[in-house]
Protein backbone atom coordinates (compact mmCIF):
# COMPACT_ATOMS: atom_id res chain seq x y z
CA UNK A 1 0.00 0.00 0.00
CA UNK A 2 1.31 3.27 -1.21
CA UNK A 3 0.67 6.59 0.91
CA UNK A 4 -0.40 9.17 -2.15
CA UNK A 5 -0.40 12.54 -3.12
CA UNK A 6 -2.98 15.25 -3.97
CA UNK A 7 -2.04 15.04 -7.92
CA UNK A 8 -4.98 12.99 -9.75
CA UNK A 9 -5.65 12.13 -13.28
CA UNK A 10 -9.01 13.11 -15.30
CA UNK A 11 -11.09 10.26 -13.93
CA UNK A 12 -10.26 11.10 -10.23
CA UNK A 13 -8.40 8.36 -9.59
CA UNK A 14 -5.18 9.84 -6.94
CA UNK A 15 -1.61 8.29 -6.70
CA UNK A 16 -2.74 5.46 -4.08
CA UNK A 17 -2.60 2.50 -5.10
CA UNK A 18 -2.38 -1.09 -3.76
CA UNK A 19 1.22 -2.68 -4.80
CA UNK A 20 0.48 -6.33 -5.67
CA UNK A 21 2.71 -9.03 -6.76
CA UNK A 22 2.50 -12.23 -7.86
CA UNK A 23 4.59 -14.86 -6.22
CA UNK A 24 3.73 -17.53 -8.93
CA UNK A 25 4.44 -15.63 -12.34
CA UNK A 26 6.43 -12.60 -10.79
CA UNK A 27 4.45 -9.79 -12.31
CA UNK A 28 4.02 -6.86 -10.38
CA UNK A 29 0.04 -4.45 -10.84
CA UNK A 30 -0.88 -1.15 -9.11
CA UNK A 31 -4.70 -1.53 -8.39
CA UNK A 32 -5.70 1.84 -8.03
CA UNK A 33 -8.01 3.76 -4.52
CA UNK A 34 -10.37 6.41 -4.98
CA UNK A 35 -8.74 10.27 -4.84
CA UNK A 36 -9.89 10.23 -1.27
CA UNK A 37 -7.49 7.89 -0.09
CA UNK A 38 -4.42 9.56 -2.09
CA UNK A 39 -4.19 12.60 0.90
CA UNK A 40 -4.57 10.69 4.18
CA UNK A 41 -1.61 10.65 6.62
CA UNK A 42 -0.43 6.68 5.87
CA UNK A 43 -0.86 5.45 9.43
CA UNK A 44 -4.53 6.21 9.31
CA UNK A 45 -4.78 3.66 6.40
CA UNK A 46 -4.96 0.27 7.20
CA UNK A 47 -5.31 -3.38 5.03
CA UNK A 48 -7.00 -6.92 5.80
CA UNK A 49 -8.30 -9.55 3.10
CA UNK A 50 -11.48 -11.81 3.73
CA UNK A 51 -10.60 -15.31 4.79
CA UNK A 52 -11.37 -16.69 1.64
CA UNK A 53 -9.14 -14.34 -0.23
CA UNK A 54 -11.44 -12.43 -2.56
CA UNK A 55 -11.78 -9.14 -1.08
CA UNK A 56 -8.91 -7.17 0.05
CA UNK A 57 -10.32 -3.87 2.36
CA UNK A 58 -8.16 -1.04 2.49
CA UNK A 59 -9.83 1.25 5.45
CA UNK A 60 -8.71 4.94 5.95
CA UNK A 61 -10.00 5.82 9.29
CA UNK A 62 -8.71 9.98 8.63
CA UNK A 63 -11.11 10.06 5.95
CA UNK A 64 -13.81 7.79 7.15
CA UNK A 65 -13.99 5.22 4.32
CA UNK A 66 -13.58 1.47 3.37
CA UNK A 67 -12.64 0.65 -0.13
CA UNK A 68 -13.23 -3.58 -1.32
CA UNK A 69 -10.95 -4.14 -3.40
CA UNK A 70 -11.61 -7.81 -5.86
CA UNK A 71 -8.52 -9.47 -5.64
CA UNK A 72 -9.22 -11.70 -8.56
CA UNK A 73 -10.24 -8.69 -10.84
CA UNK A 74 -7.46 -6.40 -8.95
CA UNK A 75 -10.03 -3.24 -8.69
CA UNK A 76 -11.58 -1.75 -6.82
CA UNK A 77 -15.56 -2.59 -6.35
CA UNK A 78 -16.97 -0.10 -4.27
CA UNK A 79 -15.71 2.59 -1.21
CA UNK A 80 -18.10 2.88 1.38
CA UNK A 81 -18.09 5.73 4.24
CA UNK A 82 -17.89 4.70 8.08
CA UNK A 83 -17.94 7.05 11.02
CA UNK A 84 -14.41 5.76 12.60
CA UNK A 85 -14.39 8.29 15.21
CA UNK A 86 -11.04 10.61 16.28
CA UNK A 87 -8.25 9.24 14.92
CA UNK A 88 -5.34 8.39 16.83
CA UNK A 89 -1.82 8.78 16.65
CA UNK A 90 -0.81 5.40 16.15
CA UNK A 91 -1.05 3.01 13.13
CA UNK A 92 -4.65 1.40 12.30
CA UNK A 93 -4.82 -1.72 12.48
CA UNK A 94 -7.26 -4.11 10.42
CA UNK A 95 -8.58 -7.49 10.62
CA UNK A 96 -11.23 -9.48 9.08
CA UNK A 97 -13.23 -12.31 11.55
CA UNK A 98 -13.08 -15.61 11.15
CA UNK A 99 -16.76 -16.03 9.12
CA UNK A 100 -15.70 -13.11 6.73
CA UNK A 101 -18.91 -10.82 8.37
CA UNK A 102 -16.97 -8.23 10.11
CA UNK A 103 -14.11 -6.27 9.87
CA UNK A 104 -12.50 -4.86 12.58
CA UNK A 105 -10.56 -1.85 12.01
CA UNK A 106 -8.43 -0.20 15.16
CA UNK A 107 -5.84 3.01 16.09
CA UNK A 108 -4.98 3.95 19.45
CA UNK A 109 -8.35 5.43 20.51
CA UNK A 110 -10.23 2.17 20.04
CA UNK A 111 -11.97 -0.54 18.05
CA UNK A 112 -14.89 -0.30 15.47
CA UNK A 113 -16.48 -3.59 14.31
CA UNK A 114 -18.77 -2.87 11.16
CA UNK A 115 -20.73 -5.48 8.83
CA UNK A 116 -18.89 -6.14 5.83
CA UNK A 117 -22.52 -6.90 4.42
CA UNK A 118 -24.23 -3.61 5.16
CA UNK A 119 -21.52 -1.75 6.38
CA UNK A 120 -22.68 -0.33 9.16
CA UNK A 121 -21.12 0.36 12.59
CA UNK A 122 -22.13 -2.67 14.74
CA UNK A 123 -19.58 -1.68 17.80
CA UNK A 124 -17.28 0.34 19.35
CA UNK A 125 -15.12 -0.27 21.91
CA UNK A 126 -12.24 2.16 23.51
CA UNK A 127 -9.02 1.11 24.36
CA UNK A 128 -5.78 2.55 25.49
CA UNK A 129 -3.66 4.32 23.24
CA UNK A 130 -0.59 2.06 22.44
CA UNK A 131 -2.50 -0.63 19.74
CA UNK A 132 0.43 -2.38 17.80
CA UNK A 133 -1.15 -4.89 16.03
CA UNK A 134 -4.71 -6.75 15.70
CA UNK A 135 -5.17 -10.71 15.00
CA UNK A 136 -7.63 -13.01 15.92
CA UNK A 137 -7.90 -16.91 16.47
CA UNK A 138 -7.83 -19.42 13.43
CA UNK A 139 -11.86 -20.27 14.89
CA UNK A 140 -12.65 -16.59 15.58
CA UNK A 141 -13.05 -16.87 19.33
CA UNK A 142 -11.21 -14.79 20.45
CA UNK A 143 -9.82 -11.36 19.03
CA UNK A 144 -6.02 -10.41 20.12
CA UNK A 145 -5.02 -6.72 20.52
CA UNK A 146 -0.82 -6.17 21.06
CA UNK A 147 -0.62 -2.65 23.33
CA UNK A 148 2.75 -2.38 23.57
CA UNK A 149 4.00 -4.33 27.13
CA UNK A 150 0.71 -6.69 27.01
CA UNK A 151 -1.55 -8.46 24.76
CA UNK A 152 -5.31 -8.31 25.51
CA UNK A 153 -7.23 -10.70 24.29
CA UNK A 154 -11.09 -10.16 23.17
CA UNK A 155 -14.48 -11.41 22.89
CA UNK A 156 -14.97 -10.25 19.40
CA UNK A 157 -18.57 -9.94 19.74
CA UNK A 158 -19.06 -7.71 22.82
CA UNK A 159 -15.61 -6.38 23.00
CA UNK A 160 -15.31 -7.66 26.69
CA UNK A 161 -11.41 -8.32 27.93
CA UNK A 162 -11.15 -11.97 29.25
CA UNK A 163 -7.64 -11.77 29.59
CA UNK A 164 -4.12 -9.83 29.86
CA UNK A 165 -1.02 -11.70 28.93
CA UNK A 166 2.23 -9.19 29.96
CA UNK A 167 4.85 -9.22 27.09
CA UNK A 168 8.35 -8.80 28.65
CA UNK A 169 11.27 -7.58 26.41
CA UNK A 170 10.73 -5.22 23.48
CA UNK A 171 7.21 -4.12 22.14
CA UNK A 172 5.82 -7.19 20.00
CA UNK A 173 5.96 -6.50 16.50
CA UNK A 174 2.43 -8.61 15.51
CA UNK A 175 0.02 -10.96 16.55
CA UNK A 176 -1.02 -14.58 16.05
CA UNK A 177 -2.13 -17.49 17.02
CA UNK A 178 -0.12 -21.17 15.72
CA UNK A 179 -2.61 -23.01 18.47
CA UNK A 180 -3.98 -23.40 22.08
CA UNK A 181 -1.41 -22.65 24.74
CA UNK A 182 1.06 -21.23 22.12
CA UNK A 183 3.07 -18.09 22.11
CA UNK A 184 0.89 -14.95 20.71
CA UNK A 185 3.99 -12.79 20.34
CA UNK A 186 6.81 -12.03 18.49
CA UNK A 187 10.15 -9.96 19.06
CA UNK A 188 10.91 -7.84 16.08
CA UNK A 189 13.53 -9.53 13.15
CA UNK A 190 16.52 -9.55 14.16
CA UNK A 191 16.27 -10.14 17.92
CA UNK A 192 16.27 -14.23 17.95
CA UNK A 193 17.32 -14.34 21.84
CA UNK A 194 13.78 -12.64 22.60
CA UNK A 195 11.63 -15.56 20.81
CA UNK A 196 10.77 -16.11 24.31
CA UNK A 197 9.64 -12.75 25.38
CA UNK A 198 5.95 -13.37 25.29
CA UNK A 199 4.51 -16.30 27.35
CA UNK A 200 1.25 -16.95 29.54
CA UNK A 201 2.84 -17.69 32.49
CA UNK A 202 4.29 -16.03 35.21
CA UNK A 203 8.47 -15.29 35.39
CA UNK A 204 8.55 -17.24 38.17
CA UNK A 205 6.96 -20.27 36.70
CA UNK A 206 9.27 -19.87 33.65
CA UNK A 207 12.31 -19.84 36.21
CA UNK A 208 10.59 -23.40 37.66
CA UNK A 209 10.28 -25.06 34.15
CA UNK A 210 13.46 -23.63 33.49
CA UNK A 211 15.06 -24.85 36.42
CA UNK A 212 13.23 -28.69 36.06
CA UNK A 213 13.75 -28.83 32.34
CA UNK A 214 17.95 -28.32 33.66
CA UNK A 215 17.39 -31.00 36.42
CA UNK A 216 16.19 -34.20 33.61
CA UNK A 217 19.25 -33.38 31.48
CA UNK A 218 21.49 -33.97 34.42
CA UNK A 219 21.89 -30.42 35.31
CA UNK A 220 21.62 -28.82 38.28
CA UNK A 221 21.94 -25.21 39.75
CA UNK A 222 23.49 -24.15 43.52
CA UNK A 223 21.68 -21.21 45.41
CA UNK A 224 24.36 -19.76 47.90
Amino acid sequence: YAHGYRAVDGSGWSKAFVHTLSLENGWAYCVNLPRAFGDSPSNAQALSVSPDGSRLYVADTARGRIAVVDTQKLRTKRVHRIRFGPVGDGQARAVVSADGGTLFVGDGFGLVAVDTQTFEVTNRWPLAAGLSDLGRSSDGTWLYAAMGDHLLVLDPSTGAELRTIPCWGRRPSGTWERRPGSRLCTPRPGQPKLARSCSSGSPTERERSSSSRRKRRGCSTTTT
